[in-house]
């Protein structure tokens, strides 16, 4: 993994995303001219630091509950190391999954699994395993029993 180096333009935009992105129907302009900026020049920055893994993704955090996505689990597979990329992309493929990660790990890929109910979510866990063609006996599936809010944002100076 390398290293990105960061001006201090960058290092604003990023910190302004995290948590302020303006809430007006053109959002990159106004972030533009806070940053002092063309949106051209904007738009070249976010594009790069997505392209160097800096931003992995745009998009919102919802309250699941109030949106009727009650039934959470997290499910931790053992994948063959020749199989990863493969079940990687079947697995982010479903829409009920909402993060995919690869793990150095015996259960090495985990991701996370979220429906409106709990029979919608054994039945889709059941799809993905089929799917992948992993054996039940491969994965632990660990149901949300209780939500902790946390909140991350790395500030940039």
């Amino acid at each position: 993994m390398k290293t990105v180096q960061l001006d201090t333009v960058d290092k604003k935009l990023l910190t302004i995303v995290q948590e302020e992105l303006p809430l007006v129907s053109r959002p990159w302009d106004a972030l533009a001219e806070r940053l002092g900026v063309t949106y051209e020049e904007l738009m070249k920055r976010v594009k790069k630091l997505h392209e160097d893994g800096v931003i992995r993704r745009f998009g919102p955090v919802l309250e699941t509950d109030r949106v009727g996505l009650s039934a959470r689990t997290l499910v931790l597979m053992k994948i063959p190391h020749d199989r990863v990329e493969e079940v990687g992309v079947i697995v982010s493929g479903f829409d009920t999954v909402t993060h995919n990660y690869l793990r150095e790990h015996e259960y090495n890929m985990w991701f996370t699994l979220i429906t409106s109910s709990e029979d919608q979510l054994r039945s889709s866990l059941q799809e993905i395993l089929e799917a992948a063609q992993i054996p039940e006996s491969d994965i632990l599936d660990l149901p949300v029993t209780r939500k902790h809010r946390i909140k991350v944002s790395y500030k940039f100076r």
